[in-house]
């Protein structure tokens, strides 16, 4: 069994009105009847998520508890993770979102539920460490844009909410815990619908109302979750060593994933990127390596280790990212592997982003992994 618990928002919560009926293919509604709602069921992308696992695991059952609310903040998602965490809830995957409506109700000039941005990093700091100690793995979601508001500055509602989400990266990352971040792919894919519609028609969009999500956002969202599941093994980590062939006593229970330990070394290497501190960097380096970037090459420890900390010194407050791994070839001493990157921060005080792909080239030194050579493009 593994047992999940999600705290967050109505992005994850995602309310939908029921009816029998109207999930009953032989026997659905004549067009222009009237029903009644029988219930609110929980669906969007943690619900799709869930099915997308039960088919990809058979063997293996899965408790999803979704405990996120409409019009959450860190604040009151705090209280009700505390209350959680007393009643004695644990699981293996635990997964956090909010901000959103921190930023919401202070431009909304709903004072009184509004959340500033210190008491969010407080609030965020404390959830994170409740709930990496209640559970095996945490990941923490950054929300996702605004879409549009009628009322309000759009521009000015995502500049702070990526303030928010720049905090909790930077808080995730201190604390050593996943942080998945959602923002460039919901606003280069909300990009790319727009410039289709110029030719096409109108645009598709991410949205149901400018906050919450459509199905092409759950869409989105379930892909870039599940992808960050997927690439750094943390169900065949959970399971690891149990198959699913064996007798009924090991029913529930995945073969091990034989890039485990890279998907897990990848993932250090992405935590250590973001403390902004070289000296957690470097021992993942070999002494010899090799680094070519964009503005330039570097050949072993002491020239890698400089560039790095030119890189950190320039962009402030940075947020990297890996996404989209793959392991090219893989034995038991050398490995590659390709992926595409993005980082955010602030460059002379405004707000810069960027990505690109990159290659690495792995090798196993006194039986641990270290970088023999990283490839990175813009």
């Amino acid at each position: 069994m593994i047992r999940s618990v999600w705290f967050g928002t109505s992005i994850m919560e995602h309310f939908e009105g029921f009816n029998q009926r109207m999930v009953t293919q032989a026997d659905l509604p004549e067009i222009g009847s009237r029903l009644a709602v029988e219930g609110w069921h929980r669906r969007g992308y943690v619900q799709r998520l869930e099915l997308a696992w039960r088919t990809r695991w058979p063997h293996l059952s899965f408790d999803i508890d979704n405990r996120a609310q409409g019009g959450a903040t860190s604040r009151s998602i705090l209280q009700q993770a505390r209350a959680w965490s007393a009643a004695g809830g644990t699981a293996d995957l635990a997964f956090l979102g909010c901000g959103i409506n921190d930023v919401w109700r202070g431009l909304q000039g709903r004072t009184a539920e509004a959340v500033d941005i210190h008491e969010f990093a407080d609030n965020y700091r404390q959830l994170v460490r409740l709930l990496a100690g209640a559970s095996h793995r945490l990941v923490c979601i950054a929300e996702t844009p605004f879409g549009w508001d009628g009322e309000l500055d759009i521009t000015l509602l995502n500049r702070e909410l990526a303030n928010y989400n720049a905090v909790a990266a930077k808080l995730a990352a201190t604390e050593s815990v996943d942080f998945l971040d959602v923002w460039q792919a919901f606003t280069t894919t909300a990009d790319r619908f727009s410039h289709r519609a110029e030719t096409d028609g109108p645009a598709e969009t991410l949205w149901s109302d400018g906050v919450h999500l459509s199905e092409l956002g759950d869409a989105l969202m379930l892909q870039l979750v599940d992808d960050h599941v997927r690439e750094r093994g943390l169900i065949e980590t959970l399971t690891a060593g149990q198959s699913p062939l064996s007798n009924d006593s090991d029913a529930g229970r995945a073969l091990p994933d034989p890039n485990t330990e890279l998907h897990a070394f990848m993932a250090e290497y992405e935590r250590a990127t973001n403390t902004h501190d070289v000296t957690q960097v470097a021992p993942l380096i070999c002494e010899n390596a090799t680094y070519w970037f964009t503005d330039g090459s570097h050949q072993g420890i002491t020239e890698i280790n400089a560039a790095i900390e030119r890189t950190f010194a320039t962009i402030q407050d940075e947020l990297y990212t890996i996404h989209d791994l793959e392991w090219v070839a893989v034995t038991h001493d050398l490995a590659v592997c390709r992926y595409r990157f993005a980082w955010t921060g602030r460059i002379e005080g405004q707000h810069r982003s960027g990505h690109g792909r990159g290659t690495n080239v792995l090798g196993r030194r006194h039986g641990k992994w270290k970088i023999l050579h990283e490839h990175l493009s813009s």
